[in-house]
């Protein structure tokens, strides 16, 4: 091939410098790896995580559920980070937030069990790593009465409606300006073009996309 666009995510750096000692043109997408220098485009996930608990914590949110993805991505560490500084600066203790780690997000996920680690409901507000999880606890969270946002708030990251419209709206997190694997072509063509490029690190700024799933929590509203 004359060029591969890796999406790496954990554990996995001796791939990247075999690409390296092969000189194989690569660009790395949506994952940071530390100390090493070579093509990267993500979004800026330590942001997000900080938008999502300052969206929810302004909204008078003080007790949430945070669904993780992979445990040792950098994506949910860089996330998770994100959210405990907005929950610092809103002064929301540590004990307010039940984090779930990524494995048993993952099984529940492929054993259709969601609603295990969802309820009881003893929060107002989930946090869920991906959309992909988002959908499935939307449909867990209905078929036992409860409505979003009126009972529940969600927000998530992707945003993934923005590019399939057969999708339901949930306010997610993603990139304010450009598309992730699109950019990550353009840098792919221009090392291919020129290997003697310096290594390119791009961090996207994010933003939320309020699509409605988020609302003051039940018992605060007028």
């Amino acid at each position: 091939v004359d060029g591969i666009l890796y999406f790496p995510s954990f554990g996995q750096r001796h791939y990247i410098e075999y690409m390296t000692a092969s000189r194989m043109p690569f660009v790395l997408l949506d994952r940071r790896v530390s100390e090493l220098d070579a093509d990267t485009v993500r979004c800026d996930d330590e942001l997000g995580g900080y938008l999502a608990g300052q969206h929810l914590a302004r909204l008078g949110h003080r007790h949430f559920l945070f669904l993780s993805g992979v445990d040792l991505s950098s994506s949910q560490i860089d996330r998770l980070n994100g959210f405990r500084s907005a929950m610092r600066e809103y002064e929301i203790p540590g004990s307010a937030v039940r984090v779930i780690p990524g494995r048993r997000v993952e099984d529940a996920l492929a054993q259709n069990r969601l609603a295990e680690l969802i309820f009881p409901a003893s929060y107002t507000a989930i946090v869920s790593f991906r959309d992909e999880v988002a959908y499935p606890v939307i449909n867990a969270l209905r078929a036992h009465g409860l409505s979003i946002p009126k009972d529940v708030s969600l927000i998530s990251f992707d945003n993934l409606c923005a590019e399939n419209p057969a999708l339901p709206p949930v306010t997610s997190i993603y990139s304010a300006q450009e598309n992730i694997a699109e950019l990550g072509v353009r840098m792919l063509l221009e090392r291919i073009e020129d290997p003697a490029l310096p290594p390119r690190n791009v961090v996207l700024p994010v933003r939320v996309f309020d699509h409605g799933t988020t609302a003051p929590p039940k018992q605060t509203k007028s």
